[in-house]
Order: C-alpha cells, then sequence, then structure tokens
C-alpha cells in the first residue's frame, strides 16, 4: 500500500507504432539525387541497385517499409491504385513508362535483368 503522499509510479507511455501508420519502421537510407535530370545508372554498385537488392529479403522490406514492383503491368497497376514511388528505375531501352514516372532513374541494359 502507498501512502497518498507519494504519487503511483507511471509507465511510460507506449511508442506509437509506425508501421501501423504506414511509415517504414527506421528512416529510409539516403540516396543522393543527381541534378541536370535523370542520368543512366551503369554500375551494379549503384545504391539504388543495391536498395532492390536489399528489398528481396522480408526483413529488409519491413524495418523498411517499402516493397519493390518488377515489371510493367505492376507498375502500372500501383499507379492506378494510387501509389506513390519513392523510387523509380527504367530500362533505358524500354522507357514505357516513362511519362508516368517523370523522375525515374535510367538503368543500363542487362542491369535491371540482373536485380529479377
Amino acid at each position: 500500500m502507498r501512502s497518498p503522499s507519494r504519487p503511483r509510479p507511471r509507465s511510460p507511455a507506449p511508442a506509437p507504432d509506425r508501421r501501423a501508420r504506414g511509415e517504414p519502421s527506421r528512416p529510409l537510407p539516403a540516396l543522393p539525387r543527381l541534378r541536370g535530370g535523370p542520368a543512366l545508372i551503369t554500375s551494379a554498385a549503384n545504391a539504388r541497385l543495391k536498395l532492390v537488392r536489399r528489398l528481396r529479403a522480408r526483413r529488409a522490406r519491413e524495418r523498411l517499409g517499402l516493397f519493390a514492383c518488377e515489371g510493367e503491368d505492376l507498375v502500372e497497376a500501383a499507379l492506378d491504385a494510387g501509389l506513390v514511388p519513392v523510387e523509380a528505375l527504367l530500362d533505358a531501352e524500354r522507357p514505357a513508362l516513362a511519362e508516368r514516372l517523370p523522375g525515374a532513374e535510367r538503368v543500363a541494359p542487362g542491369l535491371l535483368a540482373e536485380l529479377s
């Protein structure tokens, strides 16, 4: 029993669940933006391509709150559903979605195929 003069200790308020609000549980990795329009990505060591590779793992998708959507049909369906891409990578030889993804980066032929 506690005396009335001593306040009862309170448990700390639970931290809000970020995933419940649709936010990533950790900050997104900082990816440098290039000036002067989209450049052609030619290196498999590019930070954006590394991020897509990491998103293959369920743990990375859950931790970052991101997923990779591959293929023209799936990307179009996601855009039609109102999803806003964090990053967009387009095959330089197949720019079918370029007008719907104005900030997309072009990737050298073959590099995107290596990600699948």
